[in-house]
């Protein structure tokens, strides 16, 4: 299933399994209220969240054609 997305990140030793939308939404779903408190670190958490509860492993956290992929978690204040 890895290969189905696209990236140019490739981990080294170590396994990162993908997390199903409905997994994710069962997790969320115990909890009433959700908060994220931080900077940058906190900001890729909430995109991966958007990434995941959307399916959209290309675009799903961000709009912006440049930022697509990896891009999505790019510095760049284009993304």
């Amino acid at each position: 299933q890895m290969s189905r997305i696209p990236s140019v990140f490739v981990p080294r030793n170590c396994s990162i399994p993908l997390l199903a939308r409905k997994k994710a939404c069962d997790v969320l779903s115990r909890f009433s209220k959700i908060r994220l408190i931080g900077a940058s670190l906190t900001r890729h958490i909430v995109l991966g969240l958007d990434i995941i509860l959307s399916d959209d492993w290309v675009s799903g956290g961000n709009r912006q054609k440049e930022c697509r992929c990896d891009g999505q978690f790019s510095e760049s204040k284009k993304c």
